[in-house]
């Protein structure tokens, strides 16, 4: 059991140090051409402008789309029917205490 155990082994390692040669021969003529700009004047002026642009252009369609959503909740609803009666009511108690 041993020895079958060590020849695995041995016979992983000589497939690995094989394969590791053949990697090292194929990229051993390869060249990478690495372009940076290193210019460090960023204008954060600028950047915070855009941003602070950005946020409210998101915040104005969100306050737009939350009014669309709440009119046609409101006119979809016949909640102020329930309060015509109260309201009548309480105009009327109103002027009773005039």
């Amino acid at each position: 059991m041993f020895s079958s155990s060590y020849q695995t082994f041995t016979f992983v390692i000589l497939f690995l140090t094989q394969e590791l040669r053949e990697l090292q021969a194929q990229i051993k003529d390869t060249s990478a051409i690495v372009e940076m700009d290193n210019s460090r004047s960023l204008d954060m002026d600028s950047i915070v402008a855009e941003v602070r642009a950005q946020y409210e252009d998101i915040a104005t369609r969100s306050r737009a789309e939350t009014e669309t959503w709440y009119q046609a909740k409101v006119s979809a609803s016949d909640w102020h029917q329930h309060l015509v009666p109260y309201h009548d009511r309480a105009l009327i108690l109103e002027r009773g205490t005039e």
